[in-house]
């Protein structure tokens, strides 16, 4: 838009003073009425002359006011979105920490069963809920033979063994992790 159109579609200073009326911004106060200045009660050399101002001014001061409430708004929204998002993801962290035990579940049965066509569905039924969980970003730890990190893992025991000391040596409960987060951390016995 050019210039020339900016300026023409710029409303005058009585449109100004009438739209703060309407909106409660101003309470009766006109350019050049000095009885009714909020800041100096009429005597406008204490005030820097507020009552009058032109409308170059009065346009400045109503774009200014624009400017920051759009920036305001502009602010609100990143913030909205950012909760939005946080609230998803930890909605789809605690409904992964409720069905992690059903993974530990099927862990042991395949651990504890005997039958080979048994065991070789569970395994597949493993395998599934493993891909499902993938999906969705999460992996599983693996912490057999590694030493043994704060971070990661929680120790359940320490046991006297011929590996290195803090390798870890069993994995009762596995640890699963969501991109860099640990969504739950392994339990795990090290050596001594």
């Amino acid at each position: 838009m050019s210039k020339k159109k900016e300026q023409e579609s710029w409303p005058t200073e009585e449109e100004f003073v009438k739209d703060d009326i309407e909106c409660g911004l101003a309470d009766d106060v006109t350019a050049g009425d000095e009885t009714n200045c909020e800041d100096c009660g009429g005597d406008c050399s204490s005030c820097a002359g507020c009552c009058n101002e032109s409308s170059e001014d009065l346009a400045q001061k109503y774009l200014s006011i624009a400017q920051s409430v759009q920036a305001d708004f502009e602010n609100y929204k990143k913030r909205n979105a950012n909760l939005v998002a946080q609230s998803y993801e930890d909605g789809k962290k605690s409904v992964i920490l409720s069905i992690l035990p059903c993974a530990d579940a099927i862990d042991k049965a395949i651990e504890m069963v005997k039958d080979e066509q048994t065991k070789a569905g569970l395994v597949l039924v493993s395998e599934k809920f493993a891909e499902a969980l993938k999906s969705v970003g999460v992996v599983k730890m693996q912490c057999l033979g590694k030493p043994y990190d704060a971070n990661y893992h929680n120790v359940l025991a320490s046991i006297d063994s011929d590996k290195p000391s803090g390798e870890i040596i069993q994995e009762c409960i596995s640890g699963y992790m969501i991109g860099d987060i640990v969504l739950r951390h392994a339990q795990v016995v090290v050596s001594k």
